[in-house]
């Protein structure tokens, strides 16, 4: 844009000039070795301006031809820099990310590149983590970035959070799609209750596509609870809902999320909601602690209909080992004894008999026969396990 406007003020002023020349005319006459020549001034003027554009545009193109092999040698020593660079961040990479040294290709492409000499360096400050090492390695123009990776990972393994987010940041200026860096960045900012930026962080990864579904949806799921856990105060009882319901549909995996919910909905009236969300937990994965908490939203001393609830939370996975589990320990509590033995033997035909199984067992007999001798010889079963 600049070059444009200063070729069209130089346009213009050539236009002004030759038509200032043509109203002001007079004539050159020239004389030599019997020619004569006469020619008006704004002619002249004309014909002088191009042979002077043609004459510096020749010159312009032999100079560029002369150091045509020099360009073309800093041109590629360029790219092979930024290649360099680029083989550096993957191999940093790959020995965060993997654990490992980093892979054959990767290092092969390192003994190549002439800018990279301060590995051995780097490698012993990965033994060490001395904080020295890697503000040594950034005295290197050419391979600060890597010093910045360095003191990053130094910094988080001694628990500098508020280092190694400063240094995370300028990572992630020269290198925005660094899986390594967004994850990390993500948790600092957790640890330094950063939670807007940590959300900015999280959906940065997921936008570009560094992390698959499943771990965004647990980050997700765990940025939401951290919140509501440092805001509680701050939060109304609606608000702490909204969010941890928003939390329980990326990762109704969690226990504490569920049994956070769960409460708040019971505190708020909501005691189907309550129920439903633990059943969700109980679908997709059978804490210990689910059956207690299911039973204690309604509060009820009634064994029996705490034996019917057992029943309805188990209802959508009334095979699995801690699904029949629960109900035998329940039934077992409400004196149903037939129900609850019909369960035990199901978990022996599918599962076989664990420790908690056999303790079941060995109360069953007692309450229901009044078998010490079973009663004995589950509870050494049970021991043996």
């Amino acid at each position: 844009m600049t070059k444009f406007a200063i070729f069209l003020i130089k346009l213009i002023l050539f236009i002004i000039i030759f038509l200032w020349l043509d109203h002001n005319n007079g004539v050159i006459k020239i004389d030599w070795l019997g020619y004569e020549a006469i020619t008006p001034v704004s002619i002249t003027f004309a014909v002088l301006t191009g042979a002077f554009i043609v004459l510096y545009t020749i010159i312009r193109l032999w100079k560029n031809l002369i150091s045509l092999p020099k360009r073309m040698r800093e041109r590629a020593d360029l790219k092979n820099y930024k290649n360099g660079i680029d083989t550096l961040y993957l191999f940093v990479e790959s020995i965060f990310l993997e654990g490992g040294d980093g892979s054959n290709s990767i290092k092969d492409k390192m003994k190549k590149n002439k800018e990279l000499k301060e590995l051995g360096k780097f490698k012993d400050a990965l033994k060490t983590h001395d904080p020295n090492i890697p503000l040594e390695i950034q005295k290197n123009p050419k391979t600060a970035i890597l010093g910045k990776y360095l003191q990053a990972k130094v910094a988080i393994a001694a628990g500098n959070w508020k280092e190694a987010y400063e240094c995370l940041e300028k990572i992630l200026k020269k290198r925005e799609k660094s899986s390594w860096a967004l994850r990390k960045i993500y948790k600092t900012a957790v640890q330094l209750e950063k939670f807007d930026e940590a959300a900015l962080f999280l959906e940065k990864s997921w936008n570009y596509k560094l992390i698959d579904e499943k771990e965004y949806n647990k980050n997700k799921a765990d940025l939401l609870y951290k919140q509501v856990c440092h805001d509680g105060q701050n939060l109304s009882l609606d608000d702490k809902i909204k969010k941890l319901s928003q939390a329980h549909e990326f990762m109704s995996s969690n226990y504490e999320i569920t049994v956070m919910l769960s409460n708040l909905l019971k505190e708020n009236g909501q005691l189907k909601n309550a129920k439903h969300c633990i059943k969700e937990t109980w679908n997709v994965a059978q804490f210990k602690q689910l059956p207690a908490l299911y039973i204690s939203i309604n509060n009820s001393s009634d064994s029996l209909k705490n034996y019917e609830q057992i029943k309805e939370l188990t209802s959508d996975t009334p095979n699995h080992e801690k699904s029949l589990l629960a109900k035998a320990q329940y039934g077992l509590e409400a004196k149903v004894w037939g129900e609850s033995r019909n369960y035990l033997m199901q978990l022996e035909k599918l599962y076989g008999l664990n420790h908690e199984a056999y303790k079941i067992l060995a109360k069953l007999d007692l309450q229901e026969h009044g078998d010490k001798n079973k009663y004995m010889h589950w509870l050494e079963k049970a021991v043996e396990l």
